[in-house]
């Protein structure tokens, strides 16, 4: 095992600010009491708020090493080897990694064999999946605690939700740490999933996150199994769980500051499967009749008023989201996303970042650029046009 948490392997600086705040000798409690799981949460809600410090990477590493999560306890160790460790500290993280790497099991439950369509389904299984049994079908992998009403579902689930995740995880947050563990619901049909999760009746799935008093956090995805004619949803995989999946990961990245709306589900929507053709084409409807929005009007807008079930303003927020994801790199994608947890303007950071700020009438230029590159509809699976390097 590495050093212990609290333990002297990992001496702190002088200008850490985790010194300073008792939310870090909490965790460490909880961790000294053998109490991982809640360390873990302790220790990656402070990640969020810190999440270039490097201590605190290797104490929630050593946690998740505790807890037997391998290898999310080996990618923390080495993102903890590029935040500047000291040198014993840099050693310490670097023989985890090795020795992580030799004890590596055969794949864990959640993980998803290589060259498998992760969408696809044989004919077989959706007839069985679309069956609702009696009793719940629980399963658990790294990130998930899944509970559907039919084994073989749950089954899929274990298997290819973690696979999702890492793809949500590249797209949304730029391939940044998720350490954080979700619960996955899949009720038997629409009744069921809109009585528990009190959501809109054209709503396909839900999220939550919620604090609780004890510094731990509650996140939660609430689908649904089968259509009014019992069928089996495949879209619950291709389409709803990567979207609930990233305005899960958004909430928590941004913690107190609300993210973009435009934003929030331009990514949430850019995550789903195979949804830029048609994303593309209702696009140039609304350009045809003129009823979009102005981009000055949409950019700086956090949270405005949308009637539910607009789809215009979310055919919109996701087109100009793929947009802006084909001028940006991923390094600059992560450095906005940063800028505006921060409290930047959306316009400011992204006139900074593209280093337009300084040119008169910038944003009237990007707009018909944008509506121009939404006109061609060629949309790959990332948001950048075909044409792109």
């Amino acid at each position: 095992m590495a050093a212990a948490l609290a333990g002297p392997a990992v001496p702190a600086r002088a200008a850490d600010p985790l010194d300073n705040d008792p939310s870090f000798y909490a965790a460490a409690g909880a961790f000294a009491n053998g109490q991982y799981e809640v360390a873990i949460e302790r220790l990656a809600n402070l990640l969020s708020r810190y999440p270039r410090n490097a201590r605190l990477q290797m104490m929630l590493a050593d946690a998740y090493e505790h807890a037997g999560r391998p290898s999310v306890a080996r990618k923390l160790y080495q993102a903890a080897l590029t935040g500047g460790l000291d040198k014993r500290s840099a050693d310490i993280a670097a023989e985890a990694v090795t020795r992580l790497a030799r004890q590596a099991a055969p794949p864990a439950a959640g993980s998803e064999p290589a060259g498998e369509d992760l969408y696809a389904l044989t004919p077989q299984q959706t007839v069985r999946m679309s069956v609702v049994y009696d009793q719940e079908a629980q399963r658990k992998t790294e990130h998930f605690e899944i509970t559907t009403w039919n084994p073989m579902l749950s089954d899929v689930l274990a298997k290819r939700a973690e696979a999702i995740m890492e793809q949500v995880r590249r797209t949304v947050l730029g391939g940044q740490l998720y350490p954080h563990r979700i619960e996955l619901v899949v009720y038997s049909d629409r009744n069921a999933f809109l009585a528990a999760s009190q959501s809109p009746h054209w709503s396909g799935g839900s999220f939550t996150f919620r604090l609780n008093a004890d510094g731990s956090a509650r996140r939660l995805i609430q689908l649904y199994q089968v259509d009014d004619e019992h069928r089996f949803r495949g879209q619950l995989l291709s389409r709803e769980l990567p979207h609930e999946l990233a305005h899960v990961m958004l909430r928590e990245y941004f913690g107190e500051q609300p993210c973009p709306l435009w934003l929030d589900e331009g990514l949430a929507c850019s995550a789903e499967v195979d949804h830029g053709q048609a994303l593309a084409g209702r696009m140039v409807e609304l350009l045809d009749a003129e009823k979009q929005l102005p981009l000055a009007d949409m950019i700086d807008q956090i949270n405005p008023r949308v009637e539910q079930g607009n789809r215009s303003f979310y055919v919109q927020a996701t087109s100009l989201t793929r947009f802006l994801r084909s001028l940006l790199t991923d390094a600059q994608m992560k450095e906005l996303l940063e800028q505006l947890k921060e409290g930047q303007k959306p316009s400011v950071a992204l006139g900074r970042l593209l280093m337009l700020d300084n040119q008169p009438g910038w944003q009237v230029q990007m707009e018909r650029q944008w509506f121009a590159w939404a006109r061609k509809g060629q949309e790959s699976s990332d948001g950048r046009p075909e044409d792109s390097p």
